[in-house]
This record gives C-alpha cells, sequence and structure tokens, in this order.
C-alpha cells in the first residue's frame, strides 16, 4: 500500500519518528465487473510484511473495522488497527512528543 511507501520516504528525508503515520480508511472494496457484487478486500498478511520491512504507521483508522484486521493489533508486528471514534480520545497521545 503506498501509505506505508510514503511513511519510509518521510522517515529518509527527515528520520525515522519526526512524522507518525496514521491512516483512515473508510472501507476497502471492489466491485465485480460481471457479476455486480462487492467484495471486501483485506490483506493482513501483505499489511505485517509491509510494516515490518517498509515502514511503520502508528494507527490505522477504519469507520467499520473489517474482522480480518481486527486482531492485527495483538500478533507481530503488532498495528494498531481501531475504529475512527478512537483517534478523538487519543489524539493528543498521538501528537505528543513521546508517543509511542
Amino acid at each position: 500500500m503506498q501509505v506505508w511507501a510514503h511513511q519510509r520516504v518521510l522517515d529518509g528525508v527527515y528520520g525515522v519518528g519526526r512524522f507518525r503515520g496514521v491512516l483512515v480508511v473508510g472501507t476497502e472494496t471492489k466491485a465485480g465487473t460481471e457479476s455486480l457484487r462487492v467484495t471486501e478486500i483485506c490483506l493482513p498478511d501483505q499489511w505485517s510484511v509491509y510494516q515490518m520491512f517498509i515502514s511503520q504507521l502508528r494507527r490505522v483508522y477504519y469507520l467499520d473495522v473489517p474482522s480480518r484486521y481486527a486482531g492485527l493489533p495483538h500478533v507481530f508486528p503488532y498495528i494498531q488497527v481501531k475504529p475512527l471514534s478512537a483517534f478523538f480520545s487519543e489524539k493528543e497521545k498521538l501528537i505528543s512528543p513521546a508517543a509511542e
């Protein structure tokens, strides 16, 4: 996903930790051209590889967290996927210099 690559560029130019990547997603779906069915797209294994080898995002917020991503905060490399509503209670923590 491009967001990990963008974070990698920021880390390379300004130093790791200078900017914190936060992704906000409405949904990840695709529509079948023939069937016209809408399918949810989730790539938790690919996200884990990105998080380990490209860069690290601090948070991923979804309007409605897909069930396949719900377990990512509990397994290495610990991608913090949360509902968007959580942002409003933790925004101060995210912008503070000592944030995780």
